[in-house]
């Protein structure tokens, strides 16, 4: 890699979570076509980071010539969708990640590490063999894990939903079936903070159903329509509120309601969806740019 990948972290990845490592990693397994994506997580206990091992796999297009080629130089998208930098965040939590990727005849593996030569091992096999990349991220960075939910597969189902409903909506409507299996296996439970071993699947009857509606001001005539998706629904708990900008198949979240804004008991998700927000997000995909002069919230009218 063609840049010295510690300082490049901390430049585009100024508030990175653990979360950001499973979004990534599925995001490139959805980006190669990939429809069947597996999680496991591997810990001896919550505390004992040094023996965390994540393990994702996928039965995407894999690391061919032109995908690896990209891969292994930063700052090199695919299109103006792709930003070509979201693998750094694998190494602000994992000293190692080891690849195996195999499509056709074809198998290629490598080890992403700081300073990544970008260098792989290639061979070609006699018989074809089924498509299938695997990650293995080990030897932990950190000193601690912030939360048990970035390791419990019932919590991250949620985030990885909200993070790519746009992406999963769109599969859905193509009729394209997808299975997303997250699986814990902790030798030490706590069975208090709901950290046991356990397994979550995600499937597009986990998607919640839109509406949508079509915003016009003329505070935008320059610009495309706002589209609205919106989900409300009676919860069986205390619901929830989820407000986020469509940018590129993933969600930026963003407060545009008060906490007291929604009766409680419902959940209530509201997606916007415009040119207008095409390709403006920072770096790590956290937050909105929008184009200069144009502001979040549109200050009030002379009256």
């Amino acid at each position: 890699m063609d840049i010295e990948t510690s300082s490049a972290i901390k430049l585009f990845f100024p508030n990175p979570s653990l979360q950001l490592v499973y979004f990534e990693a599925i995001h490139n397994s959805l980006d190669a076509n990939a429809t069947e994506i597996d999680i496991n997580i591997d810990v001896l206990s919550f505390e004992r980071v040094d023996t965390l091992k994540i393990t994702i796999s996928d039965n995407g297009d894999g690391f061919n010539e032109d995908n690896f080629n990209r891969f292994k130089t930063l700052l090199r998208p695919r299109d103006n969708l792709h930003k070509g930098i979201g693998r750094l965040v694998f190494l602000n939590y994992f000293k190692k990640i080891s690849v195996l990727s195999e499509w056709g005849n074809s198998r290629r593996s490598f080890v992403f590490k700081e300073n990544f030569s970008g260098e792989s091992d290639y061979d070609e096999t006699d018989v074809p063999l089924d498509k299938r990349t695997v990650l293995v991220f080990t030897e932990f960075a950190n000193e601690r894990i912030k939360s048990y939910d970035n390791l419990k597969p019932d919590s991250l189902k949620e985030q990885v939903i909200d993070q790519f409903l746009p992406k999963f909506q769109d599969l859905r409507t193509q009729r394209i079936p997808f299975k997303i299996r997250i699986t814990l296996k902790a030798d030490e439970e706590n069975v208090k903070k709901g950290f046991i071993s356990s397994q979550s699947v995600i499937t597009e009857n986990d998607l919640p159903r839109f509406s949508t509606v079509i915003i016009e001001d003329v505070e935008f005539d320059a610009f495309s329509k706002i589209k609205m998706h919106y989900h409300i629904e009676r919860s069986q708990g205390k619901g929830r509120q989820f407000t986020a900008f469509d940018i590129d198949g993933r969600t930026v979240p963003v407060k545009l309601l008060s906490p007291g804004a929604v009766p409680a008991g419902y959940d209530c998700i509201f997606i916007f969806e415009s040119e207008l927000f095409h390709t403006n997000s920072d770096s790590s995909r956290q937050k909105l740019v929008l184009p200069d002069g144009v502001h979040e919230v549109i200050p009030p009218k002379n009256s």
